[in-house]
Formats: structure tokens, sequence, C-alpha cells
């Protein structure tokens, strides 16, 4: 799209739902965006995609639920939350590491939620 609102380019396929704002982001580098998708019913899993800025190339990278997501400076991982847990996970899908479980020895409603992420360089 230009800066003036002309030429609006749709970059996913309507089958989806967008799951809110926080949970797309640009890469650091404004070529890739990292975004949550909700199957409504088209079969494809549900979780974080990453594709070119064109709508190309759309891949999962993690299959499951998550509340938010951050690229790395470095456009080289993701970092999301899910209800208790932050995580990170390289762009190829591979190295998932839970960084903090709030969750661990507590009762659900004891639990530490994580409702904010970023990096920081």
């Amino acid at each position: 799209m230009n800066a003036d609102g002309t030429e609006v380019i749709e970059v996913t396929v309507g089958k989806y739902d967008w799951h809110g704002d926080s949970l797309v982001a640009w890469s650091p580098d404004s070529q890739k965006i990292g975004y949550f998708l909700e199957d409504t019913g088209s079969g494809d899993p549900f979780g974080i995609y990453i594709m070119n800025a064109d709508g190309s190339e759309q891949t999962l990278v993690y299959e499951g639920e998550i509340d938010q997501l951050a690229w790395s400076p470095d456009g080289k991982q993701i970092a999301f939350t899910h209800e208790c847990q932050i995580n990170v996970i390289d762009i190829d899908g591979s190295n998932l590491v839970t960084l903090a479980d709030g969750c661990i020895g507590r009762k659900s409603y004891e639990a530490v939620y994580f409702h904010a992420i970023s990096w920081n360089r």
C-alpha cells in the first residue's frame, strides 16, 4: 500500500480469521511478515506463519495457539506467548525453547500470565 492508502494489496486468503493486532508483526528488515492465523475450516493447521511481504511463501513455523508474537532484532527468531509461557523459535521452525513458565507449581488461578512481549537489543 502506498503512504496515501492507495494500491492496497491483500496478502492473505480470506479463509482465515485474524486473531488480534498483536499477532501480526513485520520482520526488522521489512521483507517478511509473521502472523498467527486461526483456521476457520480450510483444513490447514493454525499457528505462527511467516510470509514474504508480497504474500508469497506462506510457511507454518509453529503449530498451536499463541497470544502474542515479536521478531528478534536480527530477524532470525520469533518470541511468542501462550497463556503463562514465553517461547522462542527459529523462523525455520526449529529450536523451540521455553524461556519462562508462569504455570510451574501453580494452580490455574495462581498462574502468571504474560500480556506483553518485546525484544531488547
